[in-house]
């Protein structure tokens, strides 16, 4: 999944005008063991929120996957505008419910 961003930032001294992010060919195993990684991550306890269901809608789990199946840290992304973190956070979120 290739996102466009609606400008050009510039993060660690280098420019970003999109981000190529490797989605498409994430196989199950691979999305359990981001699932185990965010929930470490993020010290959930609840088992409710370990769901696949609800993580899905998870603003920070999917700005997580995003983060692992591309080259850019989470605070590359919590720096981007509102528009583009919405576009990342939407193509993500689409990609789950499709």
């Amino acid at each position: 999944m290739n996102i466009v961003l609606s400008k050009e930032y510039e993060f660690e001294k280098v420019k970003v005008s999109e981000v190529e992010i490797n989605i498409d060919d994430l196989s199950a195993n691979q999305l359990n063991k981001l699932v185990k990684q965010y929930v470490k991550y993020a010290n959930i306890n609840n088992p409710v929120h370990i769901s696949l269901a609800v993580l899905t809608f998870n603003d920070d789990f999917c700005i997580y996957v995003a983060s692992s199946l591309s080259d850019k840290p989470m605070e590359f992304f919590e720096s981007l505008s509102v528009k583009d973190y919405l576009k990342v956070l939407n193509g993500i979120q689409s990609f789950f419910v499709a």
